[in-house]
């Protein structure tokens, strides 16, 4: 079959997918072996920051943080705010890969897509993926198909935090939660119409983050004891993803390419609080490190009458704001010259911020002066600026790790600090992975950037690329 004659893709997304995992163990996993050797492939760089709903929604809208505006877990303009980002044409600006095909009359079909609740109204059938309320929302468009996609036993987003007591209950949750979605995959792929087929397998980058610390003997959260019990628990995973990428090389329609990319990497974690140091985020009150938990017995039940989304909402929004550890809003804004709330990246806090203070031109002085000084403390890899926009509440320097294994994240919701001791398993990596497979492909390998997957996606349907985008075709 010739390239020209190839009308439909199918998108495997594998959240948190990484080479420096899949490539060790490669003999184990036969169909990513046989991707590689004939497929374009290679690292896929992804977004500053490299965190879920940056870099899902660079990947499908073609444009960069900068103009779509997502730049982590909560919304920019509003520092204390736990609102999620919502990922949509409406709150991003730009069309995503399935409004563009919608439009087109093209029949679409995305599962599991991250942030990006209430489902958009596609041709087809659309699942919304972590950052769903629950499974009684209405996730699922049309909804009519609701219960036809639930009678398969799959959750969009199970809560991490629900299952760190107990691993041996995550591992095997988050397993069957990756075996159903699998077979609701497999049946659609038979029985809907469809020109893009996107599946986010998101599993692996939440057992990643838990269980990474078994693989790693120089994790400092290594424990021996239990490395024999856990040490197989990732590449089971991987395992059961390369087992769904060998259904796809024998079940994919001959006018189908395959891609296959991830968000982010993963590595192990090191935080940092040099803002705070520095003198340029002000508190109001002590520092306290003190923890103040929901009691173990209240936690159990709970669970048990399955709570724990709802409690945990009230319980963080609420009642924790009066815990004694500094917080976001323990901070001091009218003294503050800067802050982060998205990892790699720091904010002037500019009039144009909810909480800012500075005029533009002050802004683009501290500005200057925290890159200068970030530089000469040569604690970090590139510093520079993000965006030079001293109107717009958006982030306006961006710090990369010195050392591909470390992860700079903002103040927690606990302490003020910026950097700190590892407190998880494993955490994100500035490289995926990517690949494009189809029937003759001349395979080779070639790095790319994650801003580059919806321009490929249009140009293997031969779409004409808009020059709003920041994304090339990689082929």
């Amino acid at each position: 079959m010739m390239r020209d004659e190839i009308n439909r893709v199918f998108l495997y997304g594998i959240d948190a997918g990484t080479w420096d995992f899949i490539l060790p163990h490669i003999d184990s996993l036969p169909n990513f072996k046989r991707l590689i050797s004939q497929s374009i492939w290679g690292n896929l760089e992804s977004t500053i920051p490299p965190v879920t709903p940056a870099a899902w929604t660079t990947m499908f809208s073609g444009v960069n943080p900068q103009k779509h505006g997502i730049f982590g877990f909560t919304v920019s303009d509003d520092p204390i705010s736990i609102r999620p980002p919502r990922v949509s044409k409406d709150t991003v600006g730009y069309p995503f890969i399935w409004d563009i095909l919608t439009a087109s009359k093209k029949f679409v079909v995305a599962l599991f897509i991250p942030f990006a609740y209430p489902p958009s109204k596609v041709r087809g059938l659309f699942v919304s993926g972590m950052g769903t309320p629950d499974i009684n929302s209405n996730f699922v468009y049309p909804s009519s198909r609701k219960d036809e996609i639930v009678e398969y036993g799959i959750n969009p987003d199970i809560p991490q935090e629900e299952l760190l007591d107990d691993l041996d209950i995550m591992k095997n949750t988050y397993m069957d939660n990756m075996k159903n979605s699998i077979e609701l995959v497999k049946y659609l792929m038979e029985y809907d119409p469809w020109n893009l087929f996107i599946y986010v397998m998101e599993e692996i980058d939440r057992i990643q983050h838990v269980f990474w610390r078994f693989i790693d003997p120089m994790h400092p959260l290594y424990d021996e004891h239990l490395v024999e019990k856990y040490s197989s628990t990732i590449l089971d995973f991987y395992t059961l993803a390369d087992s769904f990428l060998g259904y796809l090389f024998k079940n994919l329609p001959s006018d189908s390419a395959l891609i296959i990319a991830s968000d982010h990497g993963m590595g192990s974690k090191v935080l940092n609080n040099w803002l705070y140091k520095n003198g340029y985020i002000s508190i109001k009150g002590k520092i306290s490190k003190n923890k103040k938990k929901i009691n173990p017995k209240i936690k159990k039940i709970i669970k048990k009458y399955k709570l724990w989304n709802f409690v945990s909402k009230i319980y963080y929004n609420f009642f924790s704001k009066n815990l004694p550890a500094v917080k976001r809003w323990n901070i001091d804004w009218k003294n503050t010259i800067a802050y982060s709330i998205h990892p790699f990246l720091i904010q002037i806090n500019k009039k144009s911020c909810k909480y800012g203070i500075l005029s533009e031109r002050d802004a683009k002085y501290y500005a200057e002066e925290i890159i200068e000084k970030l530089r000469r403390a040569n604690i970090f890899g590139d510093v520079g600026y993000y965006s030079t926009d001293m109107k717009s509440c958006i982030p306006d320097i961006f710090v990369k790790p010195k050392n591909p294994t470390d992860f700079i994240i903002p103040f927690s919701n606990r302490t003020i600090e910026i950097i700190d001791g590892p407190i998880n398993g494993g955490e994100h990596r500035m490289n995926g992975i990517y690949a494009i497979h189809y029937n003759e492909i001349t395979p080779f390998h070639k790095d790319s950037h994650i801003v580059n997957i919806t321009s490929t996606i249009m140009k293997i349907l031969k779409y004409e690329i808009p020059k709003y985008m920041d994304g090339k075709s990689i082929i």
